[in-house]
């Protein structure tokens, strides 16, 4: 995770002093300061700027006025010399943080930090990280509120954008949009002005009705090359985009605003193919989509098409995301350097696209056999029940993999646990790479497995030294109509678990079952 943290202990008492002698004494800064070198000042000075913490504090006001706080000192240190200001002025513009202005619908910072960036253009360079709370238009609940919410942009404030605004990249859509006030449409206008942009952050509002209620994003528009505009070019630099849900705690809000939408009986949450888009990009590495969205993927329009450039993505997460499952496919497919691949679905995602299987999913990672080192396949409710994503003893590099039982063992889920079933032992199925192995949704049946797999851990498995074991039991209706079919039934027969733990054991591989 591309976050600052907060300043460790071993410089906390630098720090400490720094705060309590540097802002009680503004007035003496220049004689104080004068004399330090430039690396010292920056050392002190990086521990004020803006910290992406900010948009994760929007309910907690102590957390936010200590960033404020130090935002305030950076902004005064610019005003001490002109040496000081060199050092400073990049480190605070270096980090933007947006707050949410769900919460804070008066908060209209994003337009102060475009209208200086306009008026003192030389900053643009120094701006490296977006992080993007949610914005008022992405939810439905806020539709009536939404002319209260949204104001237009001012005359004088649009007469700064419109130069940009007439040889931007970007449509009439958007333009209108923007001289409407919409904030997605002011968001979309910051990344095209932003040239040397490493990282962008979002954290969204879930929508309560997609199917009534589409929201607009304009972002993707920078990511189709034109004349005039290469987006390689512009985003050279970008390399993670990470998309987080909101999260407001578990009271009224949760479940009128954000969470169970119990009139449809399902999850309504941000769709992510807008953020799909930034997958072509040559310069991107991580790309990471949190989401718990298990509505049928057809219910969404095809708005943001992948373009067929080839990903250098390292790193890829997505989670419980409605998406076109063959979008996925498309994406896997254009990874030639994969290193960690973490993919949840849920069944309902699946409707529909007899296509999608854990061997199609298997054969679009063959472009990285030779690099993926971390995999997570976990599927809420089985895929189905004949299908196994088959052998990963190609994956070479394979050192952690996160697998749901049903993805690479083919049985009916009553059949008999004491003997091997119809699919192949675990050493024809699993690379000899391993060095942590976790299975979830796991059932009784899976022990036969296991126990073949403890006697050849030294010949098949040499670098295997974990194996974790997670139990389905809170999602059992879900899973198995037969409550009986899961690790529990073992509890009947002890002694065999307690051979397998002790084989395991004695191999060197820590066993744990939860």
């Amino acid at each position: 995770m591309l976050s600052q943290q907060r300043p460790s202990h071993s410089t906390g008492s630098i720090l400490k002093t720094s705060l309590t002698v540097i802002r009680p004494l503004y007035r003496h800064l220049d004689t104080m300061l004068v004399t330090l070198p430039n690396e010292i000042l920056h050392t002190i000075f990086n521990s004020f700027a803006t910290s992406p913490k900010l948009i994760h504090a929007d309910d907690d006001d102590n957390n936010y006025y200590y960033h404020l706080d130090n935002w305030t000192t950076l902004a005064h240190l610019c005003r001490v010399s002109r040496r000081i200001r060199y050092i400073a002025e990049p480190l605070l513009y270096r980090n933007y943080s947006k707050r949410s202005t769900i919460w804070h619908p008066h908060e209209h910072s994003l337009r102060i930090f475009l209208t200086t960036l306009f008026e003192r253009p030389e900053l643009l360079q120094h701006v490296r990280s977006l992080y993007i709370g949610a914005w008022s238009q992405q939810c439905l609940t806020c539709l009536t509120l939404k002319k209260k919410k949204k104001m237009p942009c001012s005359s004088g404030l649009y007469s700064i954008y419109s130069e940009h605004v007439r040889s931007s990249a970007l449509d009439d859509g958007w333009r209108e949009a923007l001289k409407a006030g919409e904030e997605a449409a002011e968001i979309a206008l910051l990344m095209s002005l932003t040239p040397n942009l490493e990282h962008i952050e979002f954290h969204m509002s879930d929508m309560r009705s997609p199917e009534i209620y589409i929201p607009q994003y304009f972002w993707p528009g920078l990511l189709v090359a034109s004349a005039g505009w290469d987006p390689a070019c512009h985003f050279r630099r970008l390399r993670s985009v990470m998309v987080h849900r909101r999260h407001l705690g578990f009271d009224y809000r949760e479940k009128e605003w954000y969470g169970y939408n119990y009139s449809v009986g399902s999850y309504f949450v941000f769709e992510i193919d807008p953020f799909l888009t930034f997958v072509g990009l040559p310069s991107l590495r991580v790309l990471q989509i949190e989401n718990k969205n298990w509505t049928p993927w057809r219910s969404r329009p095809e708005v943001y098409p992948l373009n067929d450039e080839e990903s250098h993505l390292s790193d890829l997460t997505l989670d419980f995301s409605v998406v076109n499952p063959m979008k996925i496919i498309q994406i896997l497919e254009r990874c030639t350097k994969l290193e960690a691949l973490h993919l949840e679905q849920h069944s309902t995602i699946l409707a529909g696209c007899p296509e999608y299987t854990w061997k199609t999913i298997r054969e679009a990672l063959n472009n990285s056999r030779g690099t993926l080192q971390e995999l997570t396949l976990d599927a809420k409710v089985f895929f189905r029940k004949s299908d196994s994503i088959g052998s990963l003893t190609g994956f070479a590099s394979l050192r952690k993999l996160v697998i749901s039982q049903s993805a690479f063992l083919k049985f009916k889920p009553s059949e008999e646990y004491t003997t091997l079933g119809v699919s192949p032992p675990l050493e024809e199925i699993l690379p000899c790479s391993l060095e942590s192995l976790t299975i979830k949704d796991c059932f009784g049946n899976l022990v036969p497995y296991l126990e073949d797999l403890s006697i050849k851990l030294e010949d098949k498995f040499p670098h295997l030294r974990e194996i974790r074991l997670i139990d389905a039991t809170d999602d059992r209706s879900e899973v198995s109509e037969d409550s009986d079919d899961d690790l529990e039934i073992l509890a009947k027969s002890p002694h065999r678990m307690d051979c397998l733990k002790e084989a395991f054991s004695t191999a060197g591989v820590r066993y744990l079952q939860a």
